[in-house]
């Protein structure tokens, strides 16, 4: 099992190495009701090297009442045997709060805490 997760964290980071295209054409925001707010959200199919490859997206989401903050990017790849997207890498934008890092970061990330 080690070996095919390796196997696909290998093909996942050699294509995030070629040419990327964000493909935004007839994509629109959605609403998802939140206690209290909205939340904003779409996710965007992209290309590599000038091909559209299946499950891999960009998803980005924020607040209704709250749009030029805390706002959440995050490269995901659709993962047939979870039945689930799983996320590649993270981002926040003007996060409302500070957000600390898991013990499941990369080394030099444990538990760091980022504020802005």
């Amino acid at each position: 099992m080690r070996g095919q997760v390796d196997h696909i964290l290998d093909a996942i980071a050699d294509m995030l190495r070629q040419e990327k295209e964000l493909l935004v054409e007839r994509v629109s925001w959605t609403r998802h009701g939140r206690a209290g707010f909205n939340a904003l959200e779409f996710a965007a199919p992209i290309a590599t090297g000038g091909v559209i490859r299946d499950g891999l997206q960009a998803r980005i989401s924020c607040r209704s009442d709250m749009a030029q903050r805390d706002v959440h990017a995050q490269l995901q790849v659709y993962v047939p045997a979870l039945n689930a997207y799983a996320h590649v890498q993270r981002v926040e934008w003007r996060p409302n709060r500070r957000h600390t890092n898991s013990g499941n970061a990369p080394a030099k990330l444990k538990f760091k805490e980022f504020t802005d």
